[in-house]
């Protein structure tokens, strides 16, 4: 069963990218960037970076941990670029149209979920050289690391959702299965990447 969940994860990650990027059609237009941008961020790539370690469908599922862990910030740099050219695409374009900024959940949830970003990779660093941080076991830096990374994934995701509910995604008249498929499809994600994380870092601590 988990093999299935996280095979579908990665099937779920790569559609819904693909879906709403078809859906946003990036043009000379600046606001098309911002949902393609995002959604290869938060959807696509940072799915994959978490998935690296997932015990049945990781598709470095023979490597090194070392290896996988260089793999990760590898993609959540680039994780990092993308939602950065995402955040300002929308800057720009609200700017150039005179619109104010910060005015939905939506919004506010993608401000929260790029800083979280922000902060999760920079603290990332922290398990490389974990001498700067002699208060903690490298085993304590790794769960906290976890953690806050899904809560940043959860984040993002949650975004997504919201997303769903903006002027933009209503205009598109999807049927409710559609619509249901797009604001479901990110659930699902972080409740498969949560039983990860959590089975990885926490389940062995609860049992004892």
């Amino acid at each position: 069963m988990e093999v299935v969940l996280d095979v579908a994860a990665h099937a779920a990650a790569l559609s819904l990218a693909v879906g709403i990027i078809c859906t946003a059609t990036p043009s000379s237009a600046l606001f098309p960037w911002h949902p393609t941008f995002m959604v290869i961020s938060f959807l696509f790539l940072m799915t994959e970076a978490i998935l690296l370690f997932s015990r049945h469908a990781s598709p470095l599922r023979s490597a090194s941990r070392k290896t996988k862990s260089t793999v990760h910030w590898i993609v959540q740099t680039c994780t990092g670029v993308t939602f950065l050219l995402g955040l300002a695409a929308i800057v720009t374009n609200k700017y150039l149209r005179g619109k104010p900024h910060l005015m939905s959940w939506h919004s506010w949830f993608g401000v929260g979920a790029c800083v979280m970003a922000t902060i999760q990779s920079c603290c990332g660093a922290f398990l490389f050289y974990p001498n700067l941080m002699p208060r903690f076991t490298l085993k304590q830096l790794k769960m906290m690391h976890a953690a806050s990374g899904a809560l940043t994934y959860s984040l993002g995701c949650s975004t997504v959702v919201l997303a769903c509910y903006s002027n933009w995604f209503v205009s598109q008249d999807f049927s409710l299965v559609v619509w249901s498929l797009f604001a479901g499809g990110p659930i699902f994600l972080v409740a498969v990447v949560a039983r990860q994380v959590y089975t990885s870092h926490f389940e062995r601590m609860w049992k004892c």
